[in-house]
This record gives C-alpha cells, structure tokens and sequence, in this order.
C-alpha cells in the first residue's frame, strides 16, 4: 500500500514515546486539582444533605408544634428551602444540552452506501468504533465530535463524523481515505 513507509516513519511506538518532567508535573497538578474539586463537592453535598434533613425536620417540628395556617406555611417554605438547595447542586447531572444541528446534514447508510463503504474500511483499518452518525456541512474539513454530558466522564460516548463537501469535492478517494 502506498502510504504504509510514510506511516512507519512519521508514528512512533509507544515505547519511543518519553515523558518530560514538566509534563508529568502540569499531569500531577490536574489529577490533585480533580481530586481536590471531588473532596470538596462531596463535602458542599454531604453539608447541603444535612442543610436539607434540618430544614425538613425544622419544618414538620414547626407544623407538629403549633398547626395553623401560619406555620404549615412557614414549615413547608423551610422544608423546600432545604430540597431546592439539594435540587441546586445536583441539577447538572440531568442536565441536557440541545445543540443546533441545522446546518448540518445527516446521512445514512442508505443514501449513500459507497461513503460508508470508505468509511467501514477505514473504520477497520485503524481499529476503531464506527461513527454513531455521519454528518455532512459545506466547511472543506473533517472532524470527529462528540455530545458531552456530565455522564460521559462515566461511559463511554460514541463519537459523530463530520465531513465537508468543499472537502469531499475537491480531492480523490484515496486522499480522502488518508
């Protein structure tokens, strides 16, 4: 294959790969400064638990204590106070983003089989997961995107292929391939 010698020399191995100490020290600071964001968010969240079962048990005490209008009103108020400071932190985690996807084109199998015939190959040839969708925009450029949520620091996110027509257009199978 013609681009098999220009792959061998311009990708090394990853044991040809050395680490300087400036990156394995900016690699250490972003691990401890994950670690310290962890420990602290689970000490604001295990602090606003407590907030919560106070403001609750403030609440129904208040109601328990004297019931009349006034202080059903004034404990269901506290016992909310505590759920919506609880709802506050953990709203990102339901979170979804809607991305405008307009001016993008997607495409199937279907419509156009010889592209994802190329894109099979190549999917194949490098080992890697086929896109979970195809899309096509008038940029001459390719690039792979994925949708992000706080879940895909979790699981595994398939990735998006994005071709350009200015791209597909103006070169030959074989260099589109490469």
């Amino acid at each position: 294959m013609y681009l098999e010698p220009i792959n061998q020399s311009l990708f090394m191995k990853i044991k040809d790969i050395k680490l300087t100490p400036e990156f394995k020290k900016q690699t250490t600071k972003a691990i401890v400064s994950i670690i310290f964001f962890a420990i602290t968010y689970l000490l604001i969240f295990l602090t606003v638990c407590g907030l919560t079962a106070l403001c609750v048990y403030g609440g129904i005490m208040l109601i328990a204590s004297k019931p009349m209008f006034f202080t059903l009103a004034l404990g269901i108020g506290m016992a909310s106070f505590g759920g919506l400071i609880l709802i506050f932190l953990l709203k990102f985690i339901f979170k979804s983003h809607k991305i405008d996807r307009t001016h993008l084109l997607e495409i199937t199998r279907q419509e156009e089989p010889q592209l994802f015939k190329l894109i099979e190959d190549i999917v194949n040839e490098v080992g890697t997961k086929f896109p979970k969708k195809v899309y096509l925009s008038t940029e001459v450029n390719a690039s792979v995107f994925y949708d992000s949520s706080f879940w895909s620091m979790f699981f595994p996110v398939k990735k998006n292929l994005l071709i350009g027509l200015g791209l597909v257009n103006t070169i030959s199978q074989s260099e589109l391939k490469t």
